[in-house]
Parts: structure tokens; sequence; C-alpha cells
């Protein structure tokens, strides 16, 4: 497959557009103003959150890209599926466990019961482990899962 050395900035302008956007988002919502110095970085940090559309544009031509290789190739496609599932899962997974383990931990200074930000049942469970739970009207696990459920659905 070709590596377009090029997308990796892009990247890394849609992280840093998205890191500067939710930096200054949360400043705004707690109604603290910042330093005249940056306060020209806090006006463009309100169009920050155009780096998550950066993201699925990328991610549409990776895609594209991808299938055009695998279809070259003569390959079928549960290879396709396969390699996504494969980029996907195990990394959410990871985050997951890493979120269950940081509320463990935070529980007893946060004054939350563990059980309150884990699945309310076992459908909820399934459906938070393959992505799924906005579809069946369940809250996710994490926040910002969002933009994995449409890389799953793509």
């Amino acid at each position: 497959m070709i590596r377009y050395q090029s997308l990796d900035h892009w990247r890394g302008v849609a992280v840093l557009a998205v890191l500067i956007f939710h930096s200054f988002g949360s400043i705004s919502g707690a109604g603290l103003t910042v330093h005249p110095s940056i306060l020209w970085l806090q006006k463009a940090a309100g169009y920050g959150w155009l780096g998550a559309h950066m993201f699925f544009v990328i991610s549409g031509f990776c895609i594209s890209a991808n299938v055009a290789a695998i279809m070259e190739r003569k390959s079928g496609a549960m290879e396709f599926i396969f390699n996504r599932l494969l980029r996907i899962y195990p990394v959410y997974w990871a985050a997951c466990l890493t979120a269950i383990f940081v509320n463990f931990l935070a529980s007893p200074f946060n004054r939350v019961p563990i059980t309150a930000n884990m699945p309310k049942s076992w459908g909820e469970g399934w459906a938070n482990l393959f992505l799924v739970e906005p579809y069946f009207g369940y809250d996710p696990l994490l926040l910002v899962s969002w933009s994995l459920v449409y890389e799953v659905g793509f």
C-alpha cells in the first residue's frame, strides 16, 4: 500500500486543532478568561472543531485507497473488514479498560459510585463493546467514541 506522508502532516494539524479547541473550550465553559497575549489563540480555537471533520476526510481517503489496493490484489471484502476491525477495536477496548481502571481509582475521591459510569445492563455493555450503542439508544462508555461509531459503520 502506498503511504502518503503528507497525510501525517494533515493529521497533525487536525490533532492540534481539536486539542486547542478542547483546551480553550473548557476555559470558555467555565467563564474564565485568558491572558491578553493569547486571546487571539482562544478566538482561533473556536474553529478547532473542524479538525474532527478533517479526520473524517482523511479517513475516507485512506479507506478508499485501502479498498482500491485490496481490489487490485483481487482480495475479498473479508480482508478489508478484518483489517478495519483489527485497527479499531483493540485500541478502543484498551481505552475502555483504561477508563474503567481510572474510574475505579478516582471513585473514592470524586464521591461517585464505581457503577455510576458503567453500562447499566449486559445489552448496553455488548453495544459499547462493539461500538453500536447509539443504534440501541444507550449512552457510550467513552464520550469520544462517537467518531469510532462512524468509522465502524463506514
